[in-house]
């Protein structure tokens, strides 16, 4: 049995949780989901995951620190809090 993991997802101030199999890319799950990382003409012009044009930023919480990351070089081995900018 494949182990899940949690992300906790907070747009502005509506949250969501979406349960995906441990090891998962975190962009690659938001997309699927119906979530995007990309805000504005971004959501169109953007390199697809491969980790060079820094447009696919979310904040990632640990206790009180907000970091921004980019999602396409996240894999989600634990549970994890984001959050998407708008």
């Amino acid at each position: 049995m494949k182990r899940e993991v949690k992300i906790n997802i907070k747009i502005g101030e509506r949250q969501s949780d979406l349960l995906v199999t441990a090891g998962a890319n975190l962009r690659t799950s938001l997309l699927l989901a119906g979530f995007s990382p990309y805000q504005g003409v971004f959501k169109k012009l953007n390199c697809g995951g491969m980790g060079l044009c820094g447009s696919c930023l979310v904040g990632v919480r640990e206790s009180s620190q907000l970091w921004d990351r980019r999602s396409c070089q996240i894999q989600c081995y634990q549970d994890i809090v984001i959050e998407i900018f708008e």
